[in-house]
């Protein structure tokens, strides 16, 4: 099941390799990493007005080896981030990490473009194929015991719009949670701040600095990020940390693992955190269950044999809050409730063999459902037929009528609908006066009961149709739907689904053949009447609206096509 490691895999594999800090004894070799992104294709290119080159002959004077990246793509950047990694050195060594770019960031979480996103506004699988995580790069800097510090250069962020993706830095609100000393503004302004400053002999980027360069930064102490002159050797990075200790230890925390902790422990035995790291490593060591998870470690699941386990047991009946390839908390419960329906050791962790069990009745249920929603279909589709031969085949607005009552989403329908537009065109433009201003009161207001009191006091109105079609469309087939209407509407409302998501969505019924309209993001009459054919065909509640469950399903079922 696995496969070689495409770039999402590699981002994951080290992002667990940062979070791990294993005792390599080797001698201290201060490291810098620059990833400088200028071109961007159709984005406009940054041109920095500052000069790189000099920037990097500065670090390389001040005695740093280092790697560099330019105009790369997330591959290269993670290929440079894997050379900077290098050996875990437990020396006093120090390692800078300087990244010029654009920027975006989602919540609190902040990433470096790479040069392939180049053709729109950044979305959320750009992210996942195309930029580097600071997160993973600040996992990088505090493995080990020497001197650390980050610097971001960028464009500024626009002010906050309530975007998901926002682009650009922010340097009065740098991101704050990375867990390293770090500065953030211009790309110039940190060009010059690190070839005029930092990589001069006593020179020192402490607060006072920081503010007049226009620079946001952060976890500075009195002597800030600073040269050291050792005389005749080689000038050496410091840094001055206020609260290394806690930086440390909101890392390992992070992690959450034995490794992590043994080194928290090795690093400050008399901690204030070290009773607390003792017991977690306790915990861990004892853990019945750490057998099972070491042996779904070792599987190496790429992203993509996890979103498969993830949809087969969605289809088989349980709830892994996402298909996502990430095994949390929801996965975890699904994989131990699907072990103790099958008579295995409920670890929540998975082995090769059951892997091959859950694909072959993940498989085997796929096509169970596949066989129910085409006889569904077949049988509908009959009933449709039939009733519509038997209402006159659209030969009468009656029997159109009537047939939109029964299959308001039937085959026929959009036929019918524009057939009993054209007749209710052609009422119109001999309709009374009083018939058309009573419609036209009905349409301004646009409620139910507006469309209510047409209907009742113009039995035969010219505009009938229209108005029960615009009733069914608010309120459902019928008064006893509305209820649940209204709250599958405001379950789809909480949902949170933006343009792309909507897009998605649209992209899956087209994918299943429903004809959803327009992949726009615009939840039309066409996506409506396409979700409800999707729910109908399932045998799920028919509400044309999203719901969790819903897409959850549909993630499944695209996974597995």
């Amino acid at each position: 099941m696995t496969n070689p490691m495409p770039t999402l895999a590699r981002t994951a594999a080290l992002t667990l390799l940062m979070g791990t800090v294993a005792a390599v004894p080797a001698a201290a070799e201060d490291r810098a990493l620059l990833i400088v992104n200028e071109e961007y294709g159709r984005i406009s290119d940054l041109d920095f007005d500052s000069d790189v080159d000099d920037m990097r002959e500065a670090i390389e004077a001040a005695g740093f080896d280092v790697t560099e990246a330019s105009d790369a793509d997330l591959g290269d950047m993670l290929d440079a981030l894997e050379d900077f990694a290098g050996d875990v050195r437990d020396e006093d060594d120090a390692r800078l990490v300087v990244l010029l770019g654009r920027y975006v960031r989602v919540g609190s979480s902040f990433w470096l473009l790479g040069s392939e996103v180049n053709d729109r506004t950044p979305d959320l699988s750009d992210l996942a194929t195309g930029a580097l995580s600071l997160d993973l790069v600040a996992a990088t800097l505090v493995r080990g015991e020497g001197r650390r510090a980050l610097m971001l250069g960028g464009p500024a962020g626009e002010a906050d719009d309530g975007s998901l993706i926002e682009e650009g830095l922010h340097p009065e609100n740098p991101p704050l949670d990375l867990r390293v000393p770090m500065a953030a503004g211009r790309a110039d302004d940190v060009i010059d701040a690190v070839t005029e400053v930092l990589m001069r002999p006593g020179g020192r980027l402490d607060e006072a600095e920081l503010e007049r360069r226009d620079l946001g930064g952060r976890r500075l102490g009195d002597d800030g990020i600073g040269v050291r002159d050792e005389g005749d050797g080689p000038a050496r990075l410091v840094i001055t940390v206020d609260d290394a200790e806690r930086n440390y230890w909101e890392v390992v925390e992070r992690f959450d693992n034995q490794t992590g902790y043994e080194a928290y422990l090795r690093r400050f035995p008399q901690g204030p955190y070290a009773d607390t790291a003792r017991a977690r490593l306790a915990a861990i060591t004892s853990d019945p269950g750490s057998e099972a998870r070491d042996a779904e470690a070792s599987l190496n699941l790429t992203r993509e044999d996890r979103r498969a386990v993830q949809s087969h047991l969605v289809l088989l009946g349980f709830d892994t809050r996402g298909v996502d390839g990430i095994f949390g908390a929801g996965s975890r419960d699904a994989i131990t409730g699907w072990q103790d329906r099958n008579g295995y050791e409920e670890t929540g962790y998975l082995t090769g063999e059951q892997i091959r069990v859950l694909d072959a009745q993940g498989a085997r249920r796929q096509a169970e459902l596949d066989a129910e929603r085409e006889r569904r279909r077949a049988s509908a589709e009959r009933l449709d037929r039939d009733f519509w031969d038997s209402t006159g085949a659209g030969s009468s607005p009656d029997g159109l009528r009537r047939y939109l009552e029964r299959f308001p989403d039937g085959i026929y329908a959009s036929s019918a609908e524009a057939r009993l537009d054209a007749l209710a065109e052609e009422s119109r433009a001999q309709a009374s006066a009083r018939d058309r201003q009573a419609w036209n009161e009905a349409e301004e207001r646009g409620r139910p009961g507006a469309y209510r009191r047409y209907l009742r006091d113009n039995p035969n109105g010219a505009y009938r149709d229209a108005a029960a079609r615009r009733l069914r469309e608010l309120t459902g087939a019928g008064d006893e739907d509305g209820e649940a209407r209204r709250l599958a509407a405001e379950t789809e409302r909480q949902l949170g689904l933006d343009t792309e998501g909507r897009r998605l969505v649209e992209a899956g019924l087209e994918t299943f053949g429903l004809e959803p309209g327009t992949v726009d993001g615009e939840f039309d009459r066409s996506t409506r009447r396409a979700l409800r054919r999707y729910q109908e065909e399932r045998g799920l509640p028919v509400t044309g609206f999203m719901s969790q469950d819903i897409v959850v399903r549909m993630l499944a079922e695209r996974v597995l096509r």
